[in-house]
C-alpha cells in the first residue's frame, strides 16, 4: 500500500522532500546543548538514531560537566 503512495507523482514528489528535511529537536532538555553546542536540530531520521544522537550529545555534556568540577 505505501510502495503504491510514494510510486504516484505526488507520492514522489512529497517523499522527495522528506529526504531533505532535518528532523528538529522537539524536547530540549539543556538550553546549553542548543545554545553553546549549537545542537537545534538532528542530523539523523528515525526514532533509534535520533534516540541515540541525543543520547550522545548528552553524554558529551555530562563529561564536560565532571570535567569542569575538577578544575
Amino acid at each position: 500500500k505505501m510502495r503504491i503512495k510514494i510510486d504516484s507523482p505526488i507520492g514522489r514528489r512529497q517523499y522527495s522532500k522528506r529526504l531533505g528535511a532535518i528532523e528538529p529537536c522537539l524536547v530540549i532538555k539543556s538550553g546549553n546543548i542548543t545554545v553553546n553546542k549549537g545542537m537545534n536540530k538532528f542530523t539523523l531520521r528515525g526514532q533509534e538514531k535520533v534516540n541515540a544522537q541525543w543520547q550522545m550529545y548528552c553524554l558529551v555534556h555530562n563529561i564536560e560537566k565532571l570535567r569542569n568540577s575538577l578544575h
